[in-house]
């Protein structure tokens, strides 16, 4: 999702409730209800970053996410 004029942290806000959302809301199949989770990583342009560079960014810190237990939002560049 790009997310155009919204300050870092308010970023990291909306990305937070859109994931506690997924949460909140099993998902029902054939076999039952089953539970969503997502990781979510959140990057933003600046220092003359090109947009494949913030989308880079972004996909590393999902990686990061997912690496640290997952079904959580991280921010590019901050410690984990």
């Amino acid at each position: 999702m790009v997310l155009e004029a919204i300050a870092p942290d308010d970023a990291v806000r909306k990305a937070q409730a859109i994931r506690e959302r997924i949460a909140a809301e099993p998902c029902s199949t054939a076999a039952g209800e089953i539970g969503v989770a997502v990781s979510i990583g959140v990057a933003f342009p600046g220092n003359g970053l090109s947009a494949a560079e913030v989308l880079r960014n972004a996909d590393q810190a999902l990686y990061q996410a997912k690496q640290h237990g997952r079904n959580r939002v991280v921010r590019w560049g901050e410690a984990v």
